[in-house]
């Protein structure tokens, strides 16, 4: 709860130093489709895997002058489900990340590239078939890098679509990916 505070408190000192500089703010909210691949989930001493893929949708803050930004985000990567006679294994994600982000603008289109880092809260159910009622889970929270690319095409002077695709990095045992479309809207534009 207190890194929470320290969060908002930083966005909000942020926001109120931008005030007089020539910087645009932005809130985006987005949803796609997310690829998850992870293998080595231990349950029993014994190895499973899971890969499908699944819902994903995303909020974000983002502060950016003509060439550069950052951006802070949550997201959800919804949950994938492996299923046998034996057992049913359900794997969800959810994560914040900052990137750093480069752009360039041309017409109405911007085009832009983006890296940084993911800290992702991790939680893998395990049911037995036979026995519904007894659920063993495992959380976890695990960091990694995320890169992505991605355009926004300005339909107004506060309102963008942007389309997007994004990797997340973690360890040769899990990967994520995520092609994601969704709306900016500017809170504050470029003097």
């Amino acid at each position: 709860m207190k890194s929470l505070k320290n969060y908002l408190l930083i966005t909000f000192i942020t926001l109120l130093s931008t005030q007089y500089s020539n910087c645009q703010i932005y809130l985006g909210i987005s949803g796609g489709a997310a690829f998850i691949e992870q293998n080595n989930i231990e349950f029993f001493k014994q190895n499973y895997n899971v890969k499908g893929t699944t819902f994903t949708h995303k909020l974000t803050l983002g502060y950016q002058t003509s060439y550069f930004g950052f951006e802070l985000g949550h997201r959800s990567f919804g949950s994938i489900t492996e299923k046998s006679s034996n057992y049913v294994l359900n794997v969800e994600k959810k994560g914040w990340e900052i990137s750093i982000r480069g752009c360039y603008g041309w017409g109405n289109f911007l085009f832009f590239g983006k890296g940084g880092m993911i800290f992702m809260s991790n939680r893998n159910n395990y049911t037995l078939t036979y026995n519904k009622n007894n659920v063993l889970s495992h959380n976890s929270i695990s960091r990694g890098a995320i890169w992505g690319f991605g355009s926004e095409l300005a339909l107004s002077n506060l309102i963008a679509l942007r389309l997007e695709y994004e990797s997340i990095i973690q360890t040769a045992d899990i990967n994520y990916q995520a092609l994601t479309l969704g709306t900016i809207f500017t809170l504050k534009k470029l003097n």
